[in-house]
């Protein structure tokens, strides 16, 4: 089971660009000049959270999340649950910014909810699909993926098939790249055209397979 980590981090004012100060600046129109900064990152590898742990941010990508003073551990959060962990983070950095601090957190209205049909060979493989559905492979309409992402749907089935030096990408879902086989446009007439904060998008995924294993499809989401 993965273990997410909300990580909140306090940045070294005197090492942040000018360019950076527009954006930190835009995010936080209310913020006290002065004010402490902070950034939040997601982590699922307990060896960058040691890291971060020992006040050592060069392991993060992030440019700004580099230049990070100290963990603030008391606002860090570890959790099982995925939408548990960036809905604890949305909450957070209204909380933060309500107190006037700045917090720089990049979570733009811009991911979608898609679905994709699965082949029959689905419900075999490894038997997940089969446990998280239940009954026999005869009892369900359709199998299907259902996931979020910031790209478009077409750009983002094509990551799940496409090949990298012979392998599966690393950000594709296996079930989508052995089994996937088409977009499923007409199951998603209704929520195909909108936007979701990253949070808002994971529950939908959820919600969306959720009332699709109650009108009769075997469902898979993350």
């Amino acid at each position: 089971m993965t273990t997410h980590h909300v990580v909140v981090i306090e940045i070294n004012q005197d090492k942040i660009s000018r360019s950076q100060w527009e954006n930190i600046r835009k995010q936080n129109p209310k913020a006290s000049e002065g004010a402490a900064v902070f950034c939040l990152a997601h982590l699922t590898g307990k060896a960058t959270l040691k890291s971060l742990e020992r006040n050592d941010f060069s392991v993060l990508r992030h440019k700004l999340k580099k230049k990070g003073k100290t963990l603030h551990k008391p606002l860090c959060r570890t959790t099982s649950c995925k939408i548990t962990a960036y809905r604890y983070a949305e909450d957070l950095v209204e909380t933060l910014r309500q107190s006037e601090v700045f917090v720089f957190y990049d979570n733009p209205v811009a991911h979608r909810v898609y679905i994709i049909r699965l082949e029959n060979a689905a419900w075999k493989d490894g038997n997940k699909f089969a446990r998280a559905n239940g009954g026999k492979a005869g009892d369900w309409k359709e199998f299907l993926y259902v996931g979020e992402t910031k790209l478009t749907v077409e750009e983002r089935y094509e990551v799940h098939k496409r090949l990298v030096n012979g392998e599966k990408d690393e950000n594709a879902a296996s079930i989508v790249h052995q089994h996937g086989y088409e977009i499923a446009h007409d199951l998603m007439e209704e929520f195909q055209d909108q936007k979701y904060t990253i949070a808002d998008a994971l529950e939908k995924e959820r919600d969306v397979a959720l009332e699709l294993r109650k009108r009769g499809y075997a469902t898979w989401f993350n």
